[in-house]
């Protein structure tokens, strides 16, 4: 699989106070287990009233004509020790049969008084 690979909520240091910080996974390319960039990570998402975290991901297409925006859980993002890359145990074509994801766009936070 991948030999030199954790989970992300091990990635940081144990001292660390944090163990995700969105911007270490954000923009970064998601590779097979071959090491072949099959898509990018667009954002998270945290369920409304649980822990359910959710990695949104753009997959094929070519410099982001054509891709297709899904989600998969985050537990299933793994990173190199290193750092280097981020992987996921699917292939782009797995990922691609996913259903399709689209933000709830012009959404407005609710007024607080």
């Amino acid at each position: 699989r991948y030999p030199d690979a954790v989970r992300f909520d091990m990635y940081r240091v144990e001292t660390s106070p944090y163990a995700l910080r969105a911007s270490d996974i954000i923009g970064r390319d998601i590779h097979n287990a071959q090491g072949e960039a099959i898509g990018e990570i667009d954002d998270l998402l945290v369920a409304r009233g649980s822990k359910d975290i959710r990695a949104v991901l753009d997959v094929g297409g070519v410099m982001g004509i054509g891709d297709k925006r899904i989600t998969i859980p985050y537990s299933d993002l793994m990173v190199s020790r290193d750092g280097e890359y981020v992987f996921v145990d699917a292939t782009q074509e797995q990922l691609e049969a996913r259903p399709a994801f689209s933000y709830n766009e012009g959404e407005r936070a609710a007024m607080l008084t």
